[in-house]
């Protein structure tokens, strides 16, 4: 039993329910403090991976290529692991270049100290960064934490240079998603509602003839200001409103949300027939 463990161990297999949730002063001192030395870090390629944050690739593109490496660790945090090399404007320029794809790594801060939890010791910096490109969709939605060792802790032999280890962050969905879903929401509580005034549910004791008297005395004629809809003809229109979006063709917003709005409050006037 023990040998199989073993086997199963040195194979790299995980228990259900590990994960690499590393805190921050264990990603410094055992993770990023050995790859500056030049020693051997663990997981190097497994929990840590070696990629170019700063190259052609966009934030959703490195994400795509190593969310499969981790699944069971995205399960719990939207967080992936790299060593990434800094790269400077140019050889008389010593600033940091953070252009990615397309957009741009832009800082929030200067950065905040990273303690040891156990000694109360500063041992790096951590900065927080995120991407910015107002022509994408995908503004503001990736974060960058990029994690540096304190010079205090550097090996004065020191063999690999201008390495940070960051945390990819997956920030919210597009923008465009957000709202698609949103606009699918609406349409499903319309249609909820519809069903269930098909189904004779009414929460309301009154019943609708007193209910569209009761408003006709006191709005006037409801009938001459909001003449009432057929259900067929309301259904007909979102079903129409329906199939332009799968389709996605450009439809008249404006014109069938007023209509949705109008319907609702129909409904709950128990002026729709």
């Amino acid at each position: 039993m023990q040998q199989e463990f073993a086997v199963e161990e040195s194979r790299g297999n995980r228990l259900p329910g590990e994960r690499f949730c590393p805190m921050e002063d264990e990603l410094v001192l055992f993770y990023l403090k050995p790859m500056l030395s030049g020693e051997m870090v663990p997981g190097r390629n497994r929990v840590v991976f070696d990629c170019d944050l700063y190259g052609h690739q966009e934030p959703w593109e490195i994400w795509e290529a190593y969310k499969t490496r981790r699944p069971n660790d995205l399960r719990l945090n939207k967080d992936i692991y790299f060593f990434t090399q800094h790269k400077t404007m140019s050889s008389t320029d010593t600033r940091i270049r953070r252009t990615v794809g397309n957009g741009t790594w832009k800082g929030d801060d200067s950065g905040k100290p990273v303690k040891s939890l156990e000694t109360g010791r500063v041992v790096g910096l951590k900065k927080r960064l995120t991407y910015k490109n107002q022509a994408s969709e995908h503004n503001g939605c990736w974060i960058l934490y990029e994690f540096y060792l304190d010079p205090s802790l550097r090996d004065k032999k020191q063999k690999v240079e201008d390495y940070v280890l960051c945390l990819l962050r997956k920030n919210g969905e597009p923008k465009a998603k957000i709202k698609k879903r949103r606009k699918q929401r609406e349409e499903e509580d319309v249609l909820e509602n519809n069903y269930a005034c098909d189904d004779g549910e009414n929460t309301n004791k009154e019943q609708p003839q007193a209910k569209r008297q009761r408003m006709g005395e006191q709005n006037g004629d409801s009938n001459t200001l909001f003449p009432r809809f057929n259900q067929a003809t309301i259904m007909e229109c979102l079903f129409h409103y329906r199939r332009k979006i799968s389709s996605g063709r450009k439809c008249y917003n404006k014109w069938v949300l007023e209509t949705i709005m109008e319907y609702r409050r129909k409904i709950f006037c128990g002026m729709i027939y």
